[in-house]
């Protein structure tokens, strides 16, 4: 209702195919440049729809990732045909990551809709379990011999150094709730 999909879809698109064009990118299957992470199946299809809406003309391949369809189904898509973007659920999105049917490195943007939603429904720890190894160079004990050093037990408030490739994160929310300005943290950019 509000456009706030289309406000985040539409620059996307056409950034990736000014990548194609400018660049000489070669698409791939099972290697996104863009995830969009939904809390809800619903929601991750009416995004889906919007963006293929919008990709057709530019040939740029949307697939949506949810749960309550058939796994085979979205896995043959994702192996079959370049994909540029996914949308997905949380859930679904680790399961096929961590099953080899999808593959992150060259993901340049993450769009994390409603994510007061995520938040409150939980996805704390799947958000943490997709975007840390996107954004950071150090392993989980990295990270605590990071923190000993830093005399910082708190991992959540800690530097960490980023990876060159770090992809872009966009959050989307109807709302800035405490718990997204506790995330924000004291320097928001």
């Amino acid at each position: 209702g509000s456009g706030k999909t289309l406000a985040y879809v539409l620059p996307l698109l056409q950034q990736l195919k000014q990548q194609e064009l400018f660049t000489g990118y070669e698409r791939r299957s099972k290697r996104p440049r863009v995830l969009i992470l939904a809390p809800t199946r619903e929601l991750a299809l009416q995004i889906t729809s919007v963006c293929k809406s919008l990709s057709h003309s530019a040939k740029i391949s949307i697939q949506g990732l949810v749960g309550g369809v058939g796994k085979g189904v979205q896995r043959k898509q994702l192996a079959n045909r370049p994909v540029d973007v996914v949308i997905a659920t949380p859930g679904r999105l680790l399961q096929d990551w961590k099953e080899g049917f999808l593959f992150l490195g060259q993901v340049q943007t993450v769009v994390v809709d409603e994510m007061d939603t995520m938040l409150e429904q939980g996805f704390q720890r799947d958000l943490l379990e997709l975007l840390y190894p996107l954004l950071y160079t150090a392993s989980p004990a990295e990270i605590d011999a990071i923190a000993a050093a830093q005399n910082n037990y708190n991992k959540h408030t800690m530097t960490l150094p980023l990876k060159e490739s770090a992809p872009q994160i966009i959050m989307t929310s109807a709302t800035n709730t405490q718990s997204i300005q506790k995330l924000n943290g004291d320097n928001p950019k």
